[in-house]
């Protein structure tokens, strides 16, 4: 194991290579689950954010920010607004609230 202040590197034949922060795995490399090698990436609560599928592509598993998380300009996932007097959540937003461009679950877009 390789530490330092910030977290540590852990290589072993039962866990392959592991980034731990806190003891909290934040990246696995190699097999992720039976079947299935790749990578996983998890959020600061341990929930993986993105890791390889079955066939070895890399699933998103709710969104991608562009941008710092104070200024993101363009978002694309399962996002956390909705559309006004609906449960119809947004799935692009680019732009801030003077110039955005939106689209949501259903196909409807507002510019």
């Amino acid at each position: 194991m390789l530490k330092n202040d910030n977290g540590s590197v852990r290589i072993t034949s039962t866990d392959d290579i592991q980034v731990l922060a806190e003891n909290q795995e934040r990246i696995k490399i190699g097999r992720i689950e039976k079947e299935i090698y790749g990578i996983r990436i998890s959020n600061a609560k341990g929930i993986p954010v993105m890791e390889t599928d079955e066939f070895g592509e890399l699933w998103l598993k709710n969104r991608l920010r562009v941008g710092t998380k104070e200024t993101s300009t363009v978002e694309i996932g399962y996002l956390d607004a909705v559309r006004a007097e609906t449960d119809i959540h947004e799935v692009i937003h680019a732009g801030d609230s003077k110039n955005e461009f939106v689209v949501y679950e259903d196909g409807k877009m507002y510019a």
